[in-house]
């Protein structure tokens, strides 16, 4: 699951797209809001998504995928492109 959550976060911002914990509530994979909290605050803690505050809505929390994560992206697509 947490692949499945880094995966959409990270997709969101290569589209320029604002990613919010309540659009990765609306598929059922990702799981309950407990469950995705959880799972976020792993990614934070090691260093893989970044929580921002929104400008436009106080009470929402923008995720961004860190330099790590697109970094790691970046090498699995190259990877994937030589074969």
């Amino acid at each position: 699951m947490m692949r499945e959550l880094l995966h959409a976060i990270t997709t969101a911002q290569i589209n320029n797209e604002p990613m919010r914990v309540s659009h990765l509530m609306r598929d059922p994979a990702h799981g309950t809001f407990p469950t995705i909290s959880a799972k976020l605050k792993k990614l934070v803690d090691g260093g893989w998504v970044e929580r921002r505050g929104d400008s436009s809505d106080k009470r929402s929390v923008l995720l961004e995928a860190t330099p790590k994560t697109l970094e790691a992206f970046d090498s699995i697509s190259n990877a994937l492109d030589s074969l």
